[in-house]
């Protein structure tokens, strides 16, 4: 950006400022509650979601403990790569509907014309229930916001409060539709008026997995029980239907058929069942399951396996419970999350990692819809030049390096690893891009993915980070001895293609995360796995020099490239120390983890996460400049371009964002 087009944009900058902030005073004021309506049971559109415009001046989710100054401005993504992580499938009474539950929202496919763009509604979460006619759908969070809205307009008529629980959390219409049902694992199971949203009934169970009508509208919950049942209760009559065993292992999730006459359940390591409920006896047994579902009328039953790490295909299997007969689907080695049959058994929508498939069960066609979907981003990096990022994922895409061009949006190139990656990181001065999986440094060529060479020398690396000028890389992680595995810091010359000075044995344990703390390189700052201290090294010696102590476990450190201080990201604070003297700077309190955390390459600004925020902190002042706001879930890793002007951010739900900083 050259100086004229900055003054441009501050100009309207503060203009936009002006008038957001009347806009934001006229809210306020409308939105005064008349003490008429104080008694009143609250019926409310649902909150939305999405982030704040540019400019609004709002306070922080994290407090500042030291200096208590007010955060600053929240400022939203220039750039978004990935479509976030989805989940499963609903489908709509009538079948001409499919959501598919996601974390930046519910994606609404048109089943008959999946060529066409999903519609997103960003405010909506999981789980989802669609009303016995269609024209409701009840949709939920793990805080227990529940929303009622219409199916046609996307729109919310109520808001419904449950108790939070990330454990799980299940809702349902009963048959006439007059009634929604939520529960969460923790309980409590909430009735409510579909129509008004009023609370109609409360029950005290716990352990809630499943919701389920029987053909006399009787309301069926299963429970969990330890060690390893389930439990079937009428709520109407508060009497136990049934008591279930035979799981091997706790039982994780339930679901009952639509007349509830059968439920399926499955445990951790893979073993399904499927239970009568009027014998009270299993009639089906998968072994070695990843996920599995019923259709409506109880006749078919569709599994997948657990892979086989050499098997070349995932299949799919249908399988017809009156017949016996079973039909396949075979897909390349894709990691499928979820299955549900459409009404009447015409085609089953399955859900993988990247996209949505929806097979027709008599042609054993499949099609596959749109989007960029992602998983968990576990590592970032931005190239020398600032014009591309590179990414890896969590499982199932853990093997999968993907590059990006940042001006164009466009994918350049993904290949697979030969196991799980983490970290990637671009070489200083050039095309080639770093990556560490199972012990081994890998140099890959990012226009073809192809290996140009690999580095051994450990059982299990878990951090890396280059010198200033990208000629010498530290690796953390585990060797492989005659008494067993020891936990060492290694050092790569890239030019040579050598391990040069002494092995430092962290006998903390494994680090998790290095930072070389001085233009000179003679001095390395490491923090281990579950552990409080940062430990400071005499690189050349291979000795420890000094600790650095916090109140809880660290996650994440960084150092000023200039030289003068040492941050760390813990359970719940931010802290920076000088790196001359030792002494503790600075302590933020952010009440979330701080995972990741970031020095600009001209040490002016620190940028770290919070939960699903990022904080720019201005290293003059120790005070934050900036707040990005955006993502939906916790925020990972984080990534400067080299002209310190633009941040990349990976995040738990499954997309990149880049904002550009204020000067």
């Amino acid at each position: 950006m050259n100086s004229k087009d900055f003054v441009m944009k501050a100009h309207c900058f503060e203009r936009l400022k002006l008038l957001l902030s009347v806009y934001v005073l006229v809210l306020m004021l409308l939105s005064c509650t008349s003490p008429e309506n104080e008694n009143k049971v609250p019926v409310v559109s649902p909150p939305t979601l999405t982030s704040k415009p540019i400019g609004i001046v709002t306070e922080s989710s994290t407090s500042i403990s030291d200096n208590n100054q007010e955060s600053g401005l929240n400022v939203e993504p220039s750039e978004q790569i990935g479509d976030g992580v989805i989940f499963e499938p609903i489908w709509s009474p009538a079948g001409d509907t499919l959501i598919v539950t996601g974390s930046l929202g519910l994606w609404l496919y048109n089943p008959d014309s999946l060529s066409s763009p999903p519609r997103l509604l960003s405010q909506y979460r999981k789980p989802v229930a669609f009303s016995p006619e269609g024209q409701i759908v009840v949709s939920g969070n793990a805080e227990g916001l529940l929303s009622l809205w219409d199916s046609e307009t996307g729109l919310s008529f109520a808001t419904l409060q449950h108790q939070p629980d990330y454990r799980g959390f299940v809702v349902a219409f009963s048959p006439d539709g007059s009634t929604v049902v939520s529960a969460n694992y923790g309980g409590p199971l909430r009735l409510w008026d579909a129509a008004t949203g009023a609370l109609k009934e409360e029950h005290p169970y716990s352990n809630i997995i499943a919701l389920g009508f029987e053909s006399d509208s009787s309301l069926l919950v299963a429970l969990a029980r330890e060690p390893n049942n389930l439990e079937v209760w009428d709520v109407d009559s508060n009497a136990l239907v049934t008591s279930l065993s035979g799981h091997k292992s706790s039982v994780l999730n339930a679901a009952f058929s639509a007349n509830s006459n059968l439920l399926l359940s499955t445990e951790g390591y893979g073993h399904t069942l499927i239970w009568n409920i009027t014998t009270h006896q299993a009639i089906e047994t998968l072994e070695l399951t990843s996920v599995a579902s019923l259709s409506d009328d109880s006749n078919l039953l569709a599994w997948t396996s657990m892979g086989h790490p050499e098997a070349t295909d995932t299949l799919v299997n249908v399988k017809n419970l009156r017949t016996q007969a079973i039909i396949e689907f075979g897909f390349p080695r894709m990691a499928i999350k979820s299955l549900a049959f459409s009404p009447g058994e015409k085609d089953l929508a399955i859900v993988t990692s990247d996209t949505v498939l929806i097979c027709n069960l008599s042609s054993h066609d499949c099609r596959k819809t749109e989007g960029n979907f992602l998983e968990s981003i576990v590592s970032i990096s931005v190239s020398g030049d600032g014009q591309r990022i590179a990414f890896s994922q969590e499982y199932p895409r853990s093997e999968q390096i993907q590059v990006w061009d940042i001006t164009t949006g466009e994918q350049l190139n993904t290949w697979e690893a030969p196991s799980a990656v983490n970290p990637v990181f671009f070489e200083r001065n050039g095309n080639n891009l770093f990556s560490a999986d199972m012990g081994r440094i890998r140099l890959w060529d990012i226009n073809t993915g192809e290996q140009i060479t690999s580095y051994s020398g450990f059982n299990d690396i878990r951090s890396a980070v280059f010198n200033q000028d990208g000629t010498v890389l530290a690796c953390g992680g585990t060797i492989l001895v005659n008494d067993g595995a020891q936990n060492f810091i290694r050092f790569w010359d890239l030019e040579k293609r050598e391990l040069v000075r002494p092995d430092i044995e962290t006998m903390a344990g494994m680090a998790s995360d290095l930072a070389f703390l001085t233009p000179k390189d003679d001095r390395l700052a490491s923090v281990s796995l579950y552990q409080s201290t940062v430990q400071i090294w005499d690189i050349p010696r291979g000795r420890l020099i000094t600790s650095l102590n916090a109140s809880s476990e660290i996650l994440s450190i960084d150092a000023d490239p200039l030289g003068r201080y040492l941050a760390a990201g813990t359970q719940n604070s931010l802290l920076i120390w000088n790196i001359e003297t030792g002494s503790l700077l600075q302590e933020i309190k952010t009440n979330s983890q701080v995972l990741d955390l970031e020095f600009s390459p001209q040490g002016t600004v620190l940028a770290y996460s919070a939960d699903a925020s990022i904080s720019v902190l201005d290293l003059e002042t120790f005070t934050p400049i900036q707040n990005l706001v955006g993502h939906q879930d916790i925020v990972t890793q984080l990534a400067f371009t080299p002209d310190g002007q633009h941040i990349f951010s990976g995040s738990a739900d499954g997309t990149l964002r880049g904002w550009w900083l204020a000067s």
